[in-house]
């Protein structure tokens, strides 16, 4: 009996809709944080490599509703198309804007979302596949719950560090929706059973939460089902009963005994829309929010990442008014699709499901700013109520032209090569950032070592921050050696070999800093840091002030023109070289800030 890679590829698919939720729990006393995302796109993409060559290889492939599919790939494309022509700052692009990895809007994590979309496509064709992915992200939601009750109400050792407790809500909702279908069509009275059990699991949990938003969409989704029940001519004002008590949390905001509530976000609705107004038409390139975020307010940014107050937004300023567009299509389309059938009556209990899950999720993008986690979510639902509301069209490679192979077998096989490469950049950027740390850590004791670091990261991915860090560590070490040559007592040959020694860091030190400028032009630290080094390496070497120097700090206060720091460091440049009417004009500047403040 040979092996069927589709029937493969969907087990270990239900394995990672099991683990994806795990993905909020964070343990500072490992390295999981860091990896999350190497790990999740290694085992989607190797699911999805199998799917796909289990689908060449059956010569066979289903197309169900076209329309969402091709706005979907157009979505896709254009947000690489996006990043590689337009973005601000390829880097955070590609890999991510908060700690560089992982977040929801990078080039990595849409290609997991590409996966989430296409792969049940090609794989989930059958009612059971789509009650075991159901039961596989209750049984997720339910062990976490459990995991998480045992540390609230018992106090025992056991530390569930939930990184995102909104997103622990939400997907507490997501998981009583399916709860309800999947109690409803189960035969097996065991897993009847857990399941009637997780009802009071996930409300104990979504009750301790307690996050308004998460009864928002609470409140949406009892009212979908209660209209449902309506027309299949029952009364079931339950679901009612559930929505007028959903409505009244959300709207009251209570605070709870047990209550765990946390608020990430630091934006409001007007900030968000006016940094969402500023990109191009075309947007500002993926992850790139912080950026325009840092030119409208930057005295708000500092070391901290801020987000915006929606998804909408967040996309408006990455994708700009052709990638929202692009976005809003595919969800609206699918909506008007599902409750058209709503109103046909057509709709059985798995699609509502899938229905209901999508498009409560789909409203909470306009209201709440989502993570990696709650968009996989999205797209997953939107796959598999297009795969229960589309009658599938077989088609046969057996009974295409060479040709029409052709185009298909390529445009699989692109995308499995795509999975393979940007799983091989995520890897080369774990380790950039585990040597990136390293350097930090022992940056005070051992400037060499650290600099041994900091080149490593480099090699594997070059970003701003690790070249400013090198900048500096080369600067340290010049001014060292500067310092050991004036101080050694020996011939006067030794000493000019420290000197040449200080030369060459004074100069990887400048080089490092203008490449950090040439990799993030649009950072104001880079050319900060620029300035930082030049003005040093001058005092080094004992030369006059030149303007060399002092562009770089123009460049960065033009991208940052409320930071007062920049101005101050300025102001002692003029100072130090006699310039008094320069420095009473950064002065006065200094002092508008401040009363603006």
């Amino acid at each position: 009996m040979s092996l069927s890679l589709n029937k493969t590829s969907r087990f270990f698919f239900y394995i990672f809709i099991f683990l994806l939720p795990f993905f909020c729990i964070t343990n500072l006393s490992i390295p999981f944080e860091a990896s999350k995302i190497v790990i999740l796109l290694t085992f989607l993409g190797f699911t999805s490599i199998l799917g796909i060559i289990g689908t060449i290889k059956e010569g066979k492939i289903e197309v169900g509703n076209k329309t969402i599919p091709l706005f979907t790939l157009l979505f896709f494309l254009f947000a690489g198309l996006s990043t590689l022509l337009f973005s601000l700052s390829k880097t955070s692009s590609f890999l991510g804007g908060l700690r560089d990895s992982g977040t929801s809007h990078s080039l990595i994590t849409f290609l997991l979302y590409a996966c989430m979309f296409f792969l049940p496509l090609l794989v989930i064709n059958k009612k059971e596949h789509i009650r075991k992915l159901g039961l596989a992200f209750a049984f997720s939601i339910l062990t976490l719950n459990t995991m998480f009750l045992i540390e609230t109400l018992l106090g025992v050792e056991i530390r569930i560090l939930l990184t995102s407790l909104n997103t622990f809500a939400i997907l507490n909702v997501l998981g009583l929706i399916a709860l309800f279908f999947l109690f409803k069509e189960e035969k097996n009275p065991t897993i009847k059973g857990v399941l009637g059990l997780s009802f009071f699991v996930f409300g104990a949990g979504l009750v301790l939460v307690n996050l308004s938003m998460s009864w928002f969409i609470l409140g949406i989704a009892s009212f979908l089902l209660f209209w449902a029940s309506l027309l299949n001519g029952k009364h079931n004002f339950v679901f009612l009963l559930i929505t007028l008590v959903s409505v009244v949390f959300f709207v009251l905001d209570p605070s709870l005994s047990f209550e765990k509530k946390t608020h990430i976000q630091s934006l409001g609705y007007s900030e968000s829309i006016e940094i969402a107004k500023k990109p191009s038409f075309l947007g500002s390139g993926l992850g790139t929010f912080d950026k325009t975020f840092l030119k409208v307010n930057p005295t708000k940014l500092q070391t901290t990442y801020s987000e915006s107050f929606s998804s909408i937004l967040t996309l408006l300023n990455d994708l700009g008014i052709i990638g929202l567009f692009l976005f809003l299509a595919i969800f609206i389309l699918a909506s008007i699709k599902g409750f058209k059938r709503f109103l046909e009556r057509k709709q059985n209990p798995y699609e509502r499901m899938a229905f209901i899950s999508f498009f409560t999720l789909f409203i909470l993008t306009f209201f709440y700013n989502f993570g990696v986690i709650l968009y996989s979510f999205l797209f997953l639902f939107l796959a598999l109520f297009l795969i229960l509301s589309s009658k599938p069209i077989l088609i046969l490679f057996k009974d295409l032209k060479a040709d029409q192979i052709f185009f298909k077998v390529a445009g699989l096989s692109l995308f499995a090569i795509l999975i393979i490469v940007f799983t091989y950049f995520s890897f080369l950027n774990l380790f950039a950032e585990k040597n990136y740390e390293e350097a930090i850590k022992i940056q005070l004791e051992d400037k060499d070592k650290a600099i041994e670091y900091l080149e490593k990261s480099n090699s594997f991915i070059t970003k701003d921050k690790t070249q400013i860090e090198l900048s500096r560590l080369y600067l340290l070490k010049a001014s060292d050696l500067n310092t050991e040559s004036k101080l050694l007592e020996t011939k006067e040959e030794d000493r000019e070999v420290k000197q040449e020694e200080c030369e060459v860091y004074l100069d990887l030190a400048e080089k490092t800093a203008l490449l950090a400028t040439k990799t993030e032009p649009y950072n104001h630290l880079t050319w900060i840091n620029l300035g930082e080094v030049l003005n040093s390496k001058r005092k080094l070497k004992n030369e006059e002030l030149e303007e060399s120097v002092i562009q770089p700090y123009l460049k960065g206060i033009i991208l940052a023109p409320f930071l007062i720091e920049h101005y101050s460091t300025l102001s002692s440049i003029y100072g130090e070289v006699g310039d008094l009417e320069r420095q009473l004009e950064i002065e006065e500047k200094i002092r508008i800030i401040e009363v603006q403040k």
